[in-house]
């Protein structure tokens, strides 16, 4: 979240030095030329799924030879393993610095995260979107 896909201009270098064919997705509402989330404009995780999905199949469409490996960060590996789940799977997944939304995985008993859980749709209410610099926003609404 509130990284632009040219972020990661450097990782898709490394791997076609090693040649490999690498490519980024766009980070909705956070690259040049985006629209930012607001009341009128909104995306959710299924609309980032699906475009992995579109992705994907691409891909595949253009060398059906090569295998195809869905690296998600942070958000992107969430919704990444979304679709791994829902659509036809990638020949590999690979999450970086994914986080496992589990109570059990966070500091007295994820009471905190249980408050910002309840806090995020209030908020989203209220702006319409959450705001920076809530989850790096301004991001879609939950």
């Amino acid at each position: 979240m509130a990284v632009p896909s040219a972020f990661y201009r450097p990782l898709v270098a490394a791997f076609e030095q090693r040649g490999w064919t690498a490519q980024t997705l766009r980070s909705r509402g956070f690259g040049r030329d985006e629209t930012a989330a607001s009341r009128n404009v909104d995306w959710s995780y299924d609309d980032g799924i699906n475009d992995i999905a579109d992705a994907v199949a691409k891909a595949r469409a253009d060398d059906p030879d090569r295998p195809v490996i869905v690296l998600g960060h942070s958000i992107g590996a969430q919704l990444a393993a979304g679709h791994e789940l829902n659509h036809v799977p990638s020949d590999g997944f690979v999450g970086v610095g994914a986080a496992v939304p589990h109570y059990k995985h966070y500091p007295f008993g994820g009471v905190p995260l249980i408050f910002m859980g309840l806090g995020v749709p209030l908020i989203n209410r209220v702006w319409g979107h959450v705001p920076k610099p809530m989850f790096g926003g301004p991001g879609a609404g939950p």
